[in-house]
Formats: C-alpha cells, sequence, structure tokens
C-alpha cells in the first residue's frame, strides 16, 4: 500500500492488491488489515488532492489578484472577474450584479459564459433567491440542485431564467466593500454540484479582491472626470481670458479713435478692422448713417423684428443670416441701430458675454464709441 501510494497510484490498484489477498485464501484479520490500509492509503491521497486542488486555486487566486491591480474601466473590469470566477471553479456561468436599493433590483452588470436569457441589464429581483440569502448571511451560499432546494424563497423571474439556461448548481456571492453593499457575484453550472469549504472560501476571497478592485475603478473613473471637467474648465477660462483681453485692445483701440478727434466714418472704418465684419450704422428712423459698398443685402422685415428685440432687451441680436444687430442708445434715449455682418469667409462667432450684454452708446456727445 505505501509502495502503491508513494508512486500515485490509481484506486484500482490499491483494490487489486485487497482482491488478490481474497483470492489467495488470506484470513479475515489480514483481509481486515489489509481493508484498513487500503482505506487509510486512499484517505492520505485523498487529502494530497485536496490540498494540490487547493494550492492551485490559490495560485490562481493570486494571478487572479495580480490582474485586478491592471488599470482597467469597470465594464471591463467587470468581464475579467466574472470569466476568473467561472475558470476558477471550472463552472458553466458566472455574472455581476449591482444593487439597485431603490428599484428593489439587482442588475446584471457583466456576464461570462454561453449564456442567452442571463444578459447586461437583466434585472434580478433582490428579496428572493440565492442572491438574498447571501446579503442576509454576508457569506456564499449555494444550492446544489437550485428548482428542487425549497430550503429559500424563490422567484419566478429567476426560476424561469435558471430553467431556460439549463442551471444546477449555484453559488452567489456577495460583493462588500466596508460597509458598503455593491451587488453578488453568481457562479453557476448545468450539472449538479456540491461546493467544498475550500472553495466557498476561494470564492468569498475571490469577493473581496473585486469588490475593492470595484471600488478603485470607481474612485480611478471619478477623478478622471473631475479630471476632465478641470481641464474643460480652464480652457474655458484661458478663452474666456484671451475674448476679455482682445475686447479690452478693441475697446482701447476706438477710444484712441475717438480722443484723436475722429468721427463717425472714421469710427466705423477702425470698427470693422477690428472687428472682422463690415458695420453698417442707421438712425433711430432707420436711414443708413455709414453704409460699406461691400455690406451684404439684408433681409429688411428680419431685421426690422430683430431691431426690435434688440432695442427691448438692450443687447446685440443675430439675424438667421448671421448679421447682428446692436442698439445705439445715450441712456435711456434710443439713437439708432449698429448691424455687423462677418466678413467672408470668417467663421461666424457668438459675442463673449461680455459684448452680448453690451451696446453702442454715445460717450460723450459726440462721437461714438464701443461700450
Amino acid at each position: 500500500m505505501l509502495v502503491l501510494l508513494a508512486r500515485e497510484a490509481r484506486t484500482e490498484e490499491f483494490e487489486r492488491v485487497v482482491r488478490a489477498a481474497r483470492e489467495a485464501g488470506a484470513d479475515a484479520a489480514d483481509l481486515a488489515r489489509l481493508e484498513r490500509a487500503k482505506d487509510l492509503s486512499l484517505s492520505i491521497r485523498a487529502l494530497f488532492a485536496r490540498r494540490q486542488q487547493r494550492e492551485a486555486g490559490l495560485s490562481a487566486l493570486v494571478d487572479t489578484a495580480r490582474d485586478l491591480t491592471l488599470p482597467y474601466n469597470l465594464d471591463t473590469l467587470l468581464k475579467v472577474i466574472t470569466r476568473r470566477a467561472r475558470l476558477l471553479l471550472g463552472l458553466d456561468m458566472s455574472w455581476v450584479t449591482f444593487h439597485s436599493f431603490e428599484a428593489g433590483r439587482s442588475i446584471v452588470r457583466a456576464a461570462d459564459g454561453h449564456t442567452s436569457a442571463i444578459t447586461v441589464g437583466f434585472a434580478v429581483p433582490m428579496g428572493r433567491g440565492v442572491g438574498q440569502q447571501a446579503r442576509q448571511r454576508s457569506a456564499p451560499f449555494w444550492t446544489a440542485d437550485y428548482l428542487r432546494d425549497d430550503s429559500f424563497a424563490h422567484s419566478e423571474l429567476i426560476d424561469d431564467v435558471v430553467r431556460a439556461e439549463g442551471l444546477h448548481a449555484l453559488m452567489a456571492v456577495p460583493l462588500r466593500h466596508e460597509d458598503t453593499e455593491l451587488g453578488n457575484l453568481y457562479i453557476a453550472g448545468r450539472g449538479i454540484r456540491y461546493f467544498d469549504p475550500d472553495e466557498l472560501s476561494l470564492m468569498s476571497s475571490l469577493a473581496d479582491l473585486a469588490a475593492v478592485a470595484i471600488e478603485k475603478t470607481r474612485l480611478l473613473d471619478q477623478v478622471r472626470n473631475e479630471v476632465v471637467g478641470l481641464e474643460l474648465n480652464t480652457s474655458r477660462a484661458m478663452s474666456s481670458s484671451a475674448a476679455a483681453r482682445q475686447l479690452r485692445q478693441v475697446h482701447g483701440e476706438l477710444i484712441d479713435v475717438v480722443l484723436a478727434g475722429g468721427g463717425l466714418h472714421t469710427l466705423v472704418e477702425a470698427a470693422t478692422g477690428l472687428l472682422d465684419g463690415d458695420l453698417l450704422v442707421r438712425d433711430q428712423a432707420g436711414r443708413d448713417l455709414v453704409s460699406p459698398a461691400r455690406f451684404p443685402e439684408p433681409d429688411e422685415s428680419e431685421i426690422a423684428s430683430v431691431s426690435l428685440d434688440a432695442h427691448t432687451e438692450r443687447r446685440p441680436v443675430r439675424t438667421r443670416e448671421g448679421v447682428w444687430v446692436a442698439p445705439v442708445v445715450a441712456g435711456r434715449e434710443m439713437l439708432g441701430t449698429l448691424l455687423l455682418a462677418p466678413a467672408e469667409g470668417s467663421p461666424t462667432r457668438s459675442p463673449t458675454p461680455r459684448t452680448r450684454s453690451s451696446c453702442w452708446r454715445w460717450w460723450p456727445r459726440p462721437p461714438p464709441w464701443c461700450c
């Protein structure tokens, strides 16, 4: 028996020794001792096998932990977790659900294996099934034959899915991070199977690692979103600052034109170049005071409608053709209207926040300038 044990012989060879002794006429005492030696040898071999299996599982768990430290996004991470869980126990299917306590459901976020009914987005009721048992016990809960097990409350929806997939063995492992319940990890097989304590411990360790990885990935996603938001705000601030600098520059140059004694035509010519467009100035009656030859023919009906809005709101308003219409006021007195048409080939830009709320005024009288 020791020789057979040392060379890791098959069970049939141990039985063959006992059968040969019986056929050779060994007495009952010798056969009893030989049977005991065979049973002890097979027990030792089974113990070694279990230890080897446990070592293999722990080795696979270490590999899984190494995989979970890689920088995945959440969806990819969940796919890695479900695949590793299925391979660790050699079962047919695995899936991860996240709890939605407000809706009273647990939503499938990832699945691995040949599945047809259990897909991403499938909603599992939280109040029944092995998942509820795992939540209540804060430990893995399993059944060797789900549909025939009456030790827990069933859900017709889950039963229909299990029946459609042809599942029997099913285990649910809670995913928890500190005091937060994230969801459940499920592993299932299409045959009847009993899980031993080593397998339960292995899946519990995997669930702990998975919960930490999920929380880490969520935090990283949150940090990435915050960084993107900060970059966007910085870009907006820089654009706003550049627009403000440009506005101050235009403002200063137009003031210089006014202070140098330039008239309305001189001011409009300077503003035309600075604003990258063609300017048309009208009085309150709608007569053109300054009209460049290349100013596009405006839609007078729309200009009239937009001018009314501009004077009412005292801010520039743009027409469908891209012409900006701004009121010219002195205090509360309406003096006229200014039209700005973007130069041909230049992009149509909206005014900066400051120019959108500004208008053309007489200051002092005369001449006009942009404030």
